[in-house]
């Protein structure tokens, strides 16, 4: 989103706290096909616009982005075995799948300077530094 619209939107973004919820296609590989759409907590609805929606799935599509698919153990009686076999049934399946993710992540969100013991950072030095561990070369 940096990248994309620049370090003063994304500021304004995490202090007034709104949140992105992207709804996309990807392929069994991770990769973005195309964005359904996103829908926006805290903000004007004329932010997510075509143009908008436009810019962050070409930015996703030509840096080659991934995503991993996640799921859930729902219900919670059933084993992970047979959850995961059924996982890779379905994508054996189908070639894109519908998934979601947002923007802040949930610990940009719910990160408080006011309960740090430690140094307190802006929401924005903090999603800095995670995105900066994310991006750690494995060791």
């Amino acid at each position: 989103m940096i990248d994309i619209f620049g370090e003063d939107s994304v500021k304004v973004w995490l202090e007034e706290q709104v949140i992105f919820l992207v709804f996309a296609n990807i392929d069994s590989t991770g990769h973005l096909h195309k964005i359904e759409a996103i829908r926006c907590n805290g903000c004007n609805k004329r932010v997510v616009t075509q143009n908008f929606t436009g810019q962050i799935e070409k930015f996703l599509i030509e840096h080659k982005l991934r995503f991993y698919i996640c799921y859930a153990r729902d219900p919670i009686d059933i084993t992970e075995e047979i959850i995961l076999k059924d996982l890779r049934k379905r994508m054996k399946e189908k070639n894109e799948y519908i998934i979601n993710f947002s923007f802040p992540e949930q610990r940009v969100l719910m990160y408080s300077p006011e309960l740090e013991k430690e140094e307190a950072l802006s929401k924005y030095d903090y999603m800095l530094s995670l995105i900066k561990q994310y991006n750690k070369p494995s060791e």
